[in-house]
């Protein structure tokens, strides 16, 4: 009798945790010429390690990620150490401006430009003893009132998302003024609740200047929350068609809500009557011209 044999073909199928089910894919450009590694980084804006993929190809794909914001950066190693060093080529999704990539669904086209950054730099600590974690934004300006686009951003590349640390900011020659945010809802830009901080004293930025051959050290930053504080200033107008409300913007607010009563001193809370964005606000329902109305004016720390 011949042997008989058997061949069992096993498949085995792994699944993903739920958690962790999407992906981010994109093209690299640019470099150096030649044989080296290259590897694309997902940073999580709120807290969390960081996830790479490694690739000799001109296209990468990072898996596995929960759903959430990232900052996706690269580098190609050039002196194979798998670490972003001075020397290696490196570039963000966007560009120096940064854009947040945001899952669900999975993001193709996430492409990046690799470059060789300056020489010239700053050093410096964040600092935060506060218990939130996250990306923390750094922005340089050309300006002490931060105003209009920063020059770069970059962020705190630390390897256990606490967001704070030593960090090396390269840039051009030039006046700067610097500050950090640990960005939480990923619009990369400092709000209520968030930690915040920039070089200098309170109320006085101080400049940071950067030659060929002047590369400062201990710009340091320490971050606090940014406090929500009352509106101030609220002044109500009336002509025969309109009520117009105004009032002085609270630093780093974005939405405003207004609550209205026939009664004196409207109690903030539950539905408001209107949330907008500005500060200055038409009541369109205002259309008895005897009638008294009440209004009171709440900043609130929800982004638009």
């Amino acid at each position: 009798m011949r042997p008989c044999v058997i061949l069992i073909l096993v498949v085995l199928v792994i699944s993903a945790p739920a958690f962790a089910q999407y992906s981010i894919s994109g093209s690299l450009s640019g470099g150096q010429a030649g044989l080296y590694p290259k590897a694309a980084i997902a940073f999580p804006v709120q807290g969390g390690n960081y996830t790479y993929a490694v690739t000799f190809f001109a296209s990468y794909t990072i898996g596995d990620l929960a759903a959430g914001g990232y900052i996706v950066a690269a580098f190609q190693d050039v002196n194979w150490n798998f670490f972003p060093d001075p020397g290696d080529p490196f570039g963000y999704y966007d560009g120096d401006q940064v854009t947040i990539v945001n899952l669900p669904p999975s993001q193709t086209g996430i492409d990046i430009h690799l470059n060789l950054q300056p020489d010239e730099r700053f050093y410096g600590t964040i600092y935060y003893e506060g218990t939130l974690t996250g990306a923390t934004i750094l922005r340089a300006f050309d300006n002490p009132s931060f105003a209009g686009n920063p020059v770069k951003i970059d962020i705190v590349r630390d390897t256990t998302g606490a967001g704070t640390g030593p960090y090396e900011f390269r840039i051009s020659p030039g006046t700067y003024f610097f500050q950090a945010h640990m960005d939480q809802n990923g619009d990369l830009e400092p709000n209520v609740g968030e930690p915040f901080g920039y070089y200098g004293e309170p109320a006085d930025p101080a400049p940071v200047i950067v030659t060929a051959t002047n590369w400062p050290t201990g710009i340091d930053v320490t971050m606090q929350e940014i406090p929500l504080l009352p509106v101030t200033d609220l002044t109500v107008t009336r002509d025969t068609t309109d009520i117009v409300l105004q009032w002085s913007p609270v630093p780093y607010v974005q939405i405003y809500n207004l609550y209205r009563s026939v009664a004196p001193n409207p109690s903030p809370g539950g539905i408001p009557h209107a949330s907008v964005a500005g500060t200055t606000w038409t009541d369109p329902d205002a259309v008895n011209a005897t009638a008294r109305y009440f209004y009171v004016v709440t900043a609130t720390d929800s982004a638009p």
